[in-house]
């Protein structure tokens, strides 16, 4: 192989390095005028890159993120958010081996120890049920018999739709993919002393639903958990949908809601709290309200900007085996003809 030959292989493989080196997605930072403020707080320094990279992702939304990080041991933390519970939302971790009851009393009932989204029955107060809808599957669940029977996972799956669609106290984010020792939350406050995520005045466009709970949809749908899954955590962990122990494979729901990255979602429903609408101007309520699977299907068809990447760099490869059986051919014809 000549000099020239030599250099033009060196130049083809020190592209295809730096094409690899191109991080796949590029955040956007670009935000708008903020519509309203909120506050959030963590005790890990994780949990403040997770919160970080969330600011930034809120912004583009107009949702301006106070943070605050606080220097305290986790048993410090969660005595606080319970005394005073002065925030919007924060981010815990959990061991799994601290929950074994799928329906979680513990942080989603309304006599729950870490109830810290504060929940009260008189929230999804069921007149037939006599208690709240959310209370009853907890309570009907927990105690049914024997603990794994089919009709109690079906109850598990029934509750999981219906607490992340109806209520949303909470967006699970991320777990181990070997072990699943722990698993992380972003836990809402659903009081009332929260004027924009607590709020349970009637949303403008679907007076069905209460304007805390389109806000809580709206962040959950501009939060992009892959975007930091890659960026703080890396393979190890993947992201996470379900409001319970995610260990328990059998009782996680195979339908229940999701809550993907989509701008599409977070627009419609902006619209719906009457976010979008100019000043003094009015908005007409929808009849239906939009359906999750329309946001975030389950085989999403789209090509990612990573699929993009690697079948870029495959490319270059096979232009590359090509050039370099192309230069050995004409060298060999050329040796040929010398002879």
């Amino acid at each position: 192989m000549n000099q020239k030959n030599k250099k033009s292989i060196i130049i083809i493989l020190s592209l295809v390095v730096t094409i690899s080196l191109v991080p796949s997605t590029i955040p956007k930072t670009e935000s708008i005028d903020p519509i309203f403020f909120l506050e959030a707080k963590c005790y890990k320094t994780k949990h403040l890159d997770y919160l970080n990279l969330i600011k930034q992702q809120l912004a583009r939304i107009g949702i301006h993120l106070i943070i605050e990080y606080v220097n305290l041991s986790e048993i410090g933390f969660l005595g606080g958010l319970i005394a005073f519970r002065d925030l919007d939302f924060e981010i815990l971790e959990f061991p799994c081996s601290a929950f074994d009851n799928p329906f979680n009393p513990e942080l989603y009932s309304e006599n729950g120890s870490l109830n810290l989204a504060g929940y009260r029955t008189y929230m999804d107060w069921d007149a037939e049920l006599g208690t709240g809808r959310n209370e009853w599957y907890i309570q009907t669940g927990s105690q049914m018999e024997p603990n794994d029977s089919q009709a109690r996972i079906n109850l598990c799956w029934e509750w999981q739709h219906y607490m992340m669609d109806e209520l949303l106290s909470c967006l699970p984010l991320f777990t181990q993919k070997n072990n699943r020792s722990s698993y992380e939350i972003i836990i809402f406050n659903m009081r009332e002393v929260r004027p924009i995520i607590g709020s349970r005045i009637d949303a403008p466009g679907y007076p069905e639903k209460t304007l805390g709970l389109v806000v809580r949809k709206i962040i959950s749908y501009a939060i992009n958990r892959e975007e930091i899954r890659r960026v703080v955590l890396g393979d190890d962990y993947e992201v996470i949908h379900h409001p319970t122990n995610p260990s328990f494979d059998d009782w996680l729901s195979p339908n229940s809601i999701r809550y993907c990255y989509n701008l599409k979602a977070v627009g419609i429903l902006k619209t719906i709290a009457g976010f979008d609408i100019a000043w003094c101007g009015s908005i007409e309520p929808i009849t239906s309200w939009p359906s999750w699977e329309e946001f975030c299907p389950s085989n999403p068809t789209s090509v990612t900007v990573d699929g993009f990447n690697l079948l870029l760099i495959v490319g270059v490869l096979t232009v590359f085996s090509i050039s370099y059986s192309i230069c050995k051919l004409r060298n060999r014809r050329r040796k040929d003809i010398l002879n």
